[in-house]
């Protein structure tokens, strides 16, 4: 629940609003020459929200979909599990970070990798700010490019690591058809103890040492070639 003494009315500019609901940009724990610049702009709704880092995820979900601005600090601070629940499972809402400029140790990339969508500066442009704002609305997403290209890089990685060989995936069919080590290595006309090690390597790369399950996983035929 937000308590009355939690919520700072939305700052709205009934003038220039229209019959579409405006993006609502929810503020927590940002100065309040930040705060301002957000609401230099009237194609948002800004409405502050002040609590335990709990109440405020709370107040997302209950008001949601929105734009959650906040500090690097309340982010990195925050169960990873509570950023899941408030931007996973087909919600709406989206996280941005506001970052230091004067601190060159930001890590957007563990902020990338916790669910936000992207980083804002303490002392960008308004202009460029509210670009930022409008595209993660869209859906995008607001990182430095070399952040990304190594946020990919990481993913291509971890995806080409996890590839079976052509080898492995013989010994994987073998396995789905009930073969012993023993009998693998007759098959293909190798030694029992390379048939061991590609073994090893399954189970690693699937990220199981149960056998019966690397059984079935060959039977399903769903690990990736």
């Amino acid at each position: 629940m937000i308590s009355e003494e939690m919520v700072e009315p939305p700052v709205v500019n009934h003038a220039k609003r229209t019959s579409t609901r405006s993006p609502l940009v929810i503020a927590a724990g940002l100065p309040a020459s930040f705060v301002k610049q957000l609401n230099a702009s009237s194609d948002f709704t800004i409405l502050e929200l002040k609590g335990e880092p709990s109440e405020i995820l709370a107040g997302c979900h209950k008001l949601g979909p929105c734009l959650l601005v906040a500090s690097e600090q309340f982010i990195l601070s925050l169960d990873p599990r509570f950023l899941l629940e408030l931007t996973g499972d087909g919600h709406l809402n989206k996280i941005l970070a506001i970052c230091n400029s004067e601190t060159n140790l930001v890590p957007e990339l563990d902020l990338l990798q916790l669910g936000c969508s992207g980083v804002l500066w303490t002392d960008m442009p308004v202009s460029d700010m509210h670009r930022a704002l409008h595209a993660v609305a869209r859906g995008e997403l607001w990182f430095s490019r070399i952040v990304l290209s190594n946020a990919i890089r990481k993913l291509l990685s971890a995806s080409s690591s996890r590839r079976l060989t052509p080898r492995e995936r013989e010994v994987l069919q073998l396995i789905g058809q009930g073969y012993n080590n023993r009998k693998i290595a007759e098959k293909l006309f190798i030694s029992r103890e390379t048939v061991r090690w590609h073994v090893r390597s399954l189970y690693a790369k699937i990220g199981t040492h149960d056998r019966k399950r690397v059984t079935a996983i060959a039977a399903e035929e769903r690990f990736a070639s």
